[in-house]
């Protein structure tokens, strides 16, 4: 026989008359209708104390400590300290478990972002056009003024080689550098639309003037002033073409070729699309898809763990209300008790 039974027994023995009416007041008042029931499911392979595993020796707990009046917050520790130990392993499993489908979200969006930024790629690629480019004309045209250059230049030491008959070819390359000054300018007077004013015009005309002019001077001597008009001519107007022909394709041949480059990595990126871009996304998404299976069947796992920890609450929680239930019980029955009493029903 349970202490709170022995002590109904010894109240409804010795005392039925005096208390029935304030017994069954009092049971209306305080005990509850349904006593909560432990679960009957095991919480883990952990051999619980015999007062905590046995629901009488529990009530027994109960009635000590309220006839005692002793406060139940010592006891309410243990019993919550003992859960505690109990749910730390389920814990512990549910924070790495947590910990690992993080790792798996982390994974799955880092894929997406690289599958973003591929489609971004492509996208980009399709709605490119291609940028306008003559490099085989541009080029034609450099190679085309460097000839011409260099004839000019082997027509100058021709028409010197008479008049100087040693070391004609220096002063050939002299006469040649100094007619190419116009080289040096940015920009031609005839394709500027920029007012013409005499310091352009001495800028731009007057070294290749002058160089046509000593190879006319020396050329009469020896030839027909025709060919010495014709030396002229042909030096002043190939000093002024073939110089700024030269510079500006040599200028524009750079835009050219970076526009080339373009259209090549265009052309390029355009079959990635199609083979090593198209590979490429689907190997993300099957990355993705198996990252995805394999958190999906840590999800489950995750819930069980997440049962696991309520029910050990509940539990807990039920423990706690049997514990409480008999202690204020047997407190207010401790007050219609002697000393002696109280050793006879907690005595045996």
């Amino acid at each position: 026989m349970t202490i709170l039974n022995k002590l109904r027994a010894f109240f409804s023995k010795e005392n039925k008359e005096e208390i029935s009416e304030t017994d069954t007041v009092f049971s209306q008042e305080i005990l509850p209708e349904e006593m909560p029931k432990l679960s009957q499911e095991p919480i883990a392979e952990v051999n619980f104390p015999h007062w905590l595993a046995n629901e009488e020796a529990l009530k027994d707990e109960g009635v000590i400590f309220g006839l005692s009046d002793t406060q139940p917050d010592e006891k309410l520790q243990v019993i919550s300290s003992f859960f505690t130990k109990i749910s730390s392993e389920f814990l512990q499993k549910k924070e790495e478990l947590n910990e690992k489908i993080g790792e798996l979200n982390l994974q799955i969006e880092k894929k997406h972002l690289q599958l973003e930024n591929l489609k971004e790629k492509a996208e980009k690629v399709l709605t490119s056009e291609k940028a306008e480019e003559n490099i085989l004309r541009v080029t034609f045209g450099l190679i085309l003024s460097i000839g011409m250059a260099a004839g000019n230049y082997f027509i100058i030491d021709h028409a010197l080689s008479k008049g100087f008959e040693t070391n004609h070819q220096f002063i050939a390359w002299g006469v040649f550098l100094t007619g190419m000054f116009n080289l040096y300018g940015l920009s031609s007077v005839i394709h500027n639309e920029d007012r013409l004013t005499w310091k352009k015009v001495v800028e731009e005309f007057g070294m290749p003037l002058a160089a046509s002019l000593f190879v006319l001077a020396f050329t009469i001597p020896y030839v027909s002033p025709f060919q010495s008009v014709a030396y002229f001519v042909f030096t002043f107007l190939g000093f002024l073409i073939s110089g700024k022909l030269f510079l500006g394709n040599l200028t524009k041949i750079k835009s050219e070729w970076r526009n080339f480059i373009f259209n090549q990595n265009i052309n390029r990126d355009l079959n990635k699309i199609e083979s090593d871009w198209k590979e490429e996304t689907e190997h993300l998404e099957t990355e993705i898809e198996k990252l995805r299976v394999e958190k999906w069947k840590i999800i489950p796992e995750l819930n069980k763990m997440e049962s696991e920890l309520d029910r050990i609450k509940a539990d807990q929680q039920a423990i706690e209300n049997i514990f409480l239930s008999e202690y204020k019980l047997a407190k207010n029955y401790k007050n219609k008790l002697s000393g002696n009493q109280l050793k006879k029903i907690i005595g045996g």
